[in-house]
């Protein structure tokens, strides 16, 4: 089993990142794809949603007809979307600017980017400066950990950036 297949399979669902989906609910506009959709817990929280992830049993956990099983560096799986998600995603990728580079040029985006290390994490960030011939900038939002994310208030070594974008 693979060690994202043995998280999903461990690890209870929480409401750790509540406020963060409920920040991406807003953000997401038209028919929105949630690339890295681990469980498809985003899709209580956008209307029109499609997702996909590479580990078999997040997406069995998903149990959602909209979910399916994808490689990341897939072009057919990018197709017809007004609106593209990566949460938890980019951090986790050796070839993170080629999964990018795959949203459609002229798109919206909405991507995290975490602070902090973990065993899967590749890379940590304090922006997104190593996206900067990628994407655009339209708003940019700072959740720091208080035992969940929450948006502002005081400021923590450990946050996620989260930022809408127009892939350039």
């Amino acid at each position: 089993m693979s060690y994202y297949d043995e998280v999903y399979f461990k690890t209870s669902i929480s409401d750790r990142y509540d406020k963060i989906y409920q920040k991406i609910g807003e953000l997401a506009t038209g028919k929105t794809l949630d690339i890295g959709c681990g469980t498809g817990q985003l899709a209580a929280c956008i209307k029109n949603y499609r997702g996909f992830d590479f580990s078999a049993e997040a997406i069995k956990i998903a149990n959602n007809p909209n979910c399916w099983r994808g490689n990341i560096y897939d072009k057919k799986n990018y197709r017809d979307y007004d609106t593209y998600v990566m949460v938890e995603v980019l951090e986790h990728l050796k070839f993170d600017k080629e999964a990018l580079a795959l949203i459609p040029k002229g798109k919206k985006a909405i991507l995290t980017l975490p602070s902090f290390k973990d065993p899967a994490h590749l890379r940590t960030y304090q922006n997104f400066s190593r996206y900067k011939k990628l994407i655009k900038i339209i708003r940019q939002f700072r959740f720091n950990w208080t035992g969940k994310w929450e948006i502002g208030g005081n400021r923590t070594d450990n946050f996620i950036l989260l930022a809408e974008v127009v892939r350039i």
